[in-house]
């Protein structure tokens, strides 16, 4: 009796154990299904920021682009008008030149009569 009643005792104590095993068991496996929801929920997050980063980057690269263009066309409508203007500038020293001669012309004219 002695011993059947050590072994209850033992069958007990070991359901008891069994019981806590399984217990902590779920209970890990409860924190990795949450660990591992978590994980995936961080990376969708990191995903959708890395998708938003990349869309930002395209967007600032293709306003680069067309802001290198509108200086490009900056540059040259600048060097056709600094053109126009030596041009100009090269016209008006012609003419006052030709004046002068002119002037000069008229004023020995003068002179001689």
């Amino acid at each position: 009796a002695a011993t059947k009643s050590a072994d209850e005792s033992r069958l007990a104590a070991a359901a008891k154990e069994q019981e806590r095993v399984e217990k902590t068991e779920e209970q890990l496996q409860a924190e990795l299904a949450a660990t591992k929801s978590a994980d995936a929920s961080r990376l969708a997050t990191a995903a959708k920021e890395q998708e938003r980063l990349e869309k930002t980057e395209e967007q600032l690269e293709a306003e680069l682009r067309e802001t290198d263009a509108k200086l490009e066309e900056a540059r040259k409508r600048l060097s056709s008008m600094q053109d126009e203007l030596r041009a100009e500038k090269a016209k008006l020293e012609a003419t006052s030149a030709a004046d002068a001669s002119k002037v000069a012309a008229v004023q020995q004219l003068a002179k001689d009569a």
